[in-house]
C-alpha cells in the first residue's frame, strides 16, 4: 500500500517537473541533510509517511524518527520545525501521513506539528488531526496527488479528498471531513505541469 502513495507523488512530480527522491527510516540527522542540504537548494515538498503522536499535557506533537542505535527516536515539533527552518528555501509544502500530525493546542501559543512548521516557513501543510487507520491514510495521499496531478489548488485538493476518502465505505462518515487539515500561508499551485512556477510567478 505504501507502493500506492509514492506512485502517486511520482505521477505528480513527473506533471509537474520535479524529481523523486526517498529516504528510509531516516533518523534525524538525515532529515536535516535531506530538507536543508549544506550549499544546495532543498526539496520543494516533503511527504513524511510514518508514525505521530500528540501529548495533551504539554501540548506537544512529536514523529517517530530512527535513532543511531536502531530504536525509535521520537522527535518533538519544535526540534523539527528547527530542521526546517534551517532550510535556505523553505518547502513549499510538508504532507504529514502520519497521526495526529495536524493537531493543534490553543491554549498553548497554538502548539503541534502543523502550526510550528508553517511558522518556520513552510507554505503549506496537510496533515491529519487525530489518529486513523493506514486504509484511510493511503486513500487520502493517493486522491490528493492525483487532484495536484490534475492542476487543481492544493485547499481544492485537500478539499475534493476529503469527500472522496469519508465516502470510502457503504456509509458517509461525517467524522473523517475534519481529520485531515490545510494550514498555509498562501495559496494556490504548487506548481504549474512542466515547471516550478506557481501563481505568484516566483521560481524555485
Amino acid at each position: 500500500m505504501y507502493d500506492d502513495v509514492l506512485a502517486a507523488i511520482e505521477a505528480w512530480a513527473r506533471e509537474s517537473g520535479v524529481a523523486v527522491s526517498v529516504l528510509h527510516t531516516p533518523t534525524a540527522a538525515q532529515l536535516q541533510e535531506a530538507v536543508a542540504p549544506p550549499g544546495g537548494p532543498g526539496p520543494h515538498l516533503v511527504h513524511f509517511m510514518g508514525h505521530g503522536e500528540f501529548d495533551p499535557d504539554d501540548g506537544e506533537a512529536r514523529l517517530a524518527l530512527v535513532a543511531d542505535d536502531g530504536g525509535t527516536d521520537w522527535i518533538p515539533d519544535q526540534q523539527l520545525a528547527d530542521i526546517f527552518s534551517r532550510a535556505a528555501v523553505a518547502p513549499r509544502a510538508v504532507v504529514l501521513h502520519s497521526c495526529e500530525g495536524g493537531r493543534a493546542d490553543f491554549s498553548v501559543s497554538f502548539a503541534g506539528l502543523a502550526p510550528q512548521l508553517a511558522r518556520s516557513g513552510v507554505q503549506c501543510v496537510v496533515a491529519m488531526q487525530y489518529a486513523v487507520t493506514n486504509e484511510t491514510a493511503i486513500a487520502f495521499s493517493t486522491s490528493l496527488y492525483r487532484h495536484l496531478t490534475a492542476g487543481e489548488d492544493i485547499d481544492v485538493a485537500v478539499q475534493e479528498s476529503r469527500w472522496e476518502t469519508s465516502g470510502l465505505n457503504a456509509s458517509r462518515d461525517p467524522r473523517l471531513l475534519g481529520m485531515f487539515v490545510l494550514y498555509t500561508r498562501s495559496r494556490g499551485r504548487l506548481f504549474t505541469a512542466g515547471g516550478r512556477e506557481n501563481r505568484n510567478g516566483d521560481r524555485r
